[in-house]
């Protein structure tokens, strides 16, 4: 009965609020983000699921309590030994690493918590919203702070037409150029966190002597390389030592328009992400999501992804607790290009 009340509610917010939400603008915020619903849907969701928030409104009591303490000051992150000492005089035994349900290893807690920081769209929201939630579990590993807009992407020119996008890659100028500058500055993350999974891998049109663009396109992919580059060089550049871009996993839902099902798009930018990423060098991670997903059952279990794009709250904890967040703890001890 919950799964069907669940599976229920997922359908109806795709159809009445992903859809419709492509053609509104929202505006962006650093974690306290929260998408407007319509009123039907808004009770809908509270009649059948009265302890649930609704779709993209955060949970401010779980983000604030992970969020990257600003007033600790950001010593050099170090991984902890076999042994610390105390006091400066007796030594005893460091906590030993964690191996996770799925094998992911969770080193003990180094001398600080990671400061983790997420940069994408909704589906990086939710990532970013679990990830919070593991860390307030976990919170000698890591903080984390989430700065999403709806529909961010990182492409940002050109002009989507396989639905109305206007505002969304404006946003995403807003978002990428500045907001995101400004986090890193004041949060000093040693890992950002990049994710978009639809509006990258959307028809786009940049000349119209050119005309309409799919991913399949060399053209289309060649701006995808630029943009990528520069969103990368970017960040690095404000002193990041660690840049991590997510290979979303690709969307099991039907989509309409039709077009945007079509997995070689989700391919396109897969490989456009390890690309851009190789030739960065050591400081550029990629962590293979969307293979983890289809290695493990969860690519096509509804469970995790009710609408077939965003996971749920505690689907997020449950991949942060599973991969994730050990993935990332791991990355920000590895050392970077410097």
């Amino acid at each position: 009965m919950a799964a069907g009340i669940t599976l229920a509610v997922s359908v109806v917010s795709f159809y009445a609020l992903e859809q419709p939400i492509r053609r509104c603008h929202w505006a962006p915020g650093r974690t306290y983000v929260v998408a407007g619903a319509t009123m039907a849907v808004a009770l809908l969701v509270i009649a059948v699921m009265p302890a649930t928030r609704g779709f993209l409104e955060p949970d401010r009591e779980v983000l604030d309590a992970a969020a990257i303490d600003i007033d600790a000051p950001p010593v050099p992150l170090q991984a902890a030994t076999s042994s610390v000492a105390v006091d400066g005089a007796v030594a005893v035994a460091a906590a030993g690493p964690v191996r996770t349900s799925s094998g992911a290893v969770l080193p003990p807690a180094p001398n600080r918590p990671v400061r983790i920081m997420v940069v994408g769209d909704s589906t990086a929201f939710y990532l970013g919203q679990g990830l919070a939630a593991w860390a307030g579990d976990h919170p000698q590993h890591a903080q984390v702070d989430v700065l999403y807009c709806q529909g961010c992407g990182f492409i940002l020119d050109g002009t989507i037409t396989s639905f109305e996008a206007a505002s969304f890659v404006a946003q995403s100028r807003v978002v990428v150029q500045q907001e995101m500058l400004e986090h890193i500055a004041a949060l000093q993350p040693d890992v950002v966190v990049l994710m978009s999974t639809v509006n990258d891998i959307a028809n786009r049109q940049w000349d119209a002597a050119e005309g309409v663009l799919t991913p399949a396109d060399p053209r289309y992919r060649a701006r995808m390389v630029t943009a990528y580059g520069a969103v990368t060089d970017s960040v690095l550049a404000a002193g990041v030592p660690h840049l991590v871009w997510v290979n979303p996993p690709i969307p099991a839902g039907v989509w309409d328009p039709p077009e945007m099902s079509e997995d070689p798009r989700n391919w396109v930018q897969h490989d456009v992400i390890r690309e851009v990423a190789a030739a960065a060098g050591a400081a550029v991670n990629v962590n293979e999501l969307d293979a983890w997903f289809t290695l493990t059952g969860h690519a096509a279990d509804r469970s995790w992804r009710p609408d077939g794009t965003h996971l749920t709250e505690q689907s997020a904890k449950e991949l942060a607790g599973e991969f994730l967040g050990a993935w990332l703890v791991q990355t920000a001890l590895r050392p970077s290009a410097g």
